[in-house]
């Protein structure tokens, strides 16, 4: 099992199966790490509270996923595990996709990537974060996935406000389609494409439809 990335609350490993496991940190290696992201300011010390305190939130949102999806495609078949560890598979990264991929594979993502936010709302669920670049991933069949779901939100109230406030503009998945690509094409693409489908109008067509599809149909 080798060790292949790290964030806040976990440790990856890659088990060699084409999926990985993510496992929580200790405390003081969460401490490490907050320090080192960021250089030892003195925020540290309210990242360090803030990410303690998004341990008991994780564990909420991972029972409401299981609650509210019956095939959990969409995050990489993750199988939960002690406290908030789980398995989930091992995909490409957008972020390295978007070094190798054609522009047109690329906005083919980005449509994918869209409908994958249609999909969450449809089963009363919104990712807060917008970070697709390195939240996401892409399986052998093309698949997008959301890799990173700890901060899934379960009140339209949230998304609403993400839309009014246009918050995927102020992630560094936006910058990064300027930094890492040769011209403008792709991120004016997704601006476009994210200001004609993340509307009010859509919001409310599409929120927990799913589950009340499920509930009719029982």
């Amino acid at each position: 099992m080798r060790k292949i990335g790290e964030g806040y609350h976990y440790s990856v490993y890659d088990l060699g199966n084409n999926r990985v496991l993510k496992r929580q940190k200790k405390k003081w290696r969460v401490l490490l790490y907050i320090l080192f992201v960021n250089c030892f300011l003195p925020r540290t010390v309210r990242e360090y509270k803030n990410a303690l305190r998004n341990i008991e939130e994780t564990k909420y949102v991972y029972k409401g996923i299981q609650e509210r999806f019956a095939d959990l495609k969409l995050f990489g078949h993750p199988v939960f595990l002690q406290g908030i560890d789980y398995e989930q598979d091992k995909v490409t990264i957008f972020k390295k996709a978007l070094l190798i991929e054609t522009d047109e594979s690329i906005k083919l993502y980005i449509h994918k990537y869209i409908q994958s936010i249609h999909k969450l709302w449809r089963r009363g669920c919104h990712e807060k974060v917008f970070n697709f670049t390195i939240n996401t991933g892409i399986e052998k069949d093309g698949t997008i996935v959301l890799i990173d779901f700890n901060e899934i939100s379960f009140d339209k109230e949230d998304a609403r406000k993400d839309i009014l406030n246009q918050t995927w503009k102020h992630r560094w998945s936006y910058t990064h389609l300027r930094l890492l690509l040769s011209s403008r094409e792709i991120q004016d693409f997704y601006q476009r494409r994210m200001e004609e489908e993340l509307t009010t109008e859509k919001l409310e067509s599409l929120w927990e439809i799913g589950l009340r599809e499920v509930n009719i149909s029982k």
